[in-house]
């Protein structure tokens, strides 16, 4: 209850992890994205969709088995 309230919040913080230079926080902001997704708001999903998609693109696999995932 009260996570779906502030599972917005989350949001920003972990964009700003999708760009760090190092994969394994790059991979488990991906995956931290996808649980607030799947257990918070669809308007979450609205702000990460573009993000995400880059993160197909990344040079390391296993951040891109991350957003398939």
């Amino acid at each position: 209850k009260h996570f779906h309230m502030q599972c917005e919040n989350l949001i920003k913080p972990l964009l700003r992890a999708f760009t760090h230079q190092q994969f394994k926080v790059r991979v488990i902001a991906v995956e931290a994205c996808g649980e607030i997704i799947m257990h918070g708001s669809y308007k979450a999903l609205e702000n990460t969709v573009t993000q995400l998609a880059e993160r197909l693109f990344d040079s390391i696999p296993q951040v891109r088995q991350a957003v398939i995932r």
